[in-house]
């Protein structure tokens, strides 16, 4: 279930891996998405992936604007 803002803007949230550690949430910057969070150049390991499998409850948020958070009621 995605929260409503309340202009009726759907937002949505991704959680990588279920944990029960300190929560973290990952905001993209402007013109961006959570895929920021998780994408990565070869041979490197992204922050949200490597701090969720350390036992981090991460969170990826999408703000208004990209290909994730374009519904509404």
């Amino acid at each position: 279930d995605s929260p409503v803002d309340d202009d009726g803007y759907i937002a949505s949230r991704r959680r990588p891996v279920m944990s029960r550690g300190a929560p973290l949430l990952f905001l993209h910057g402007t013109f961006l998405s959570s895929e920021i969070w998780v994408s990565r150049p070869e041979g490197k390991r992204n922050l949200a992936i490597q701090l969720a499998e350390e036992g981090y409850d991460v969170w990826l948020v999408n703000r208004r604007g990209n290909k994730y958070s374009q519904k509404h009621v």
